[in-house]
């Protein structure tokens, strides 16, 4: 988001945490808020779609590396989450058939 919008990434924190579905399925909350209330945050759901997509492409390393890296995932506000980063499961997941369900 912080690509699209044209802003540091330090604007933005973001987490995640496991829910239930409404349905009782156990799935992930993705949350994204503004570290300086801004509003950023706010604009997510008219960029989510092509916010998802640059994330995918981002799991495409210029450096080639193991799981996460500066070229790639790495930034000042992952450095405490690196051993939880991996490119590699994440293009998995975000697949281009999970992207086309968009």
């Amino acid at each position: 988001l912080a690509a699209i919008l044209g802003v540091q990434t330090s604007e933005l924190g973001n987490d995640i945490r496991q829910a239930n579905s409404p349905n009782g399925t156990i799935c992930q909350s993705i949350f994204i808020y503004d570290r300086n209330a801004a509003g950023y945050s706010t604009t997510i759901g008219k960029h989510l779609n092509l916010a998802l997509r640059k994330a995918a492409g981002m799991m495409d390393c210029p450096k080639g590396c193991d799981s996460s890296c500066p070229s790639c995932l790495m930034d000042y506000d992952q450095r405490y989450r690196s051993q939880r980063l991996n490119r590699h499961n994440a293009a998995r997941f975000m697949s281009g058939g999970w992207l086309e369900l968009l």
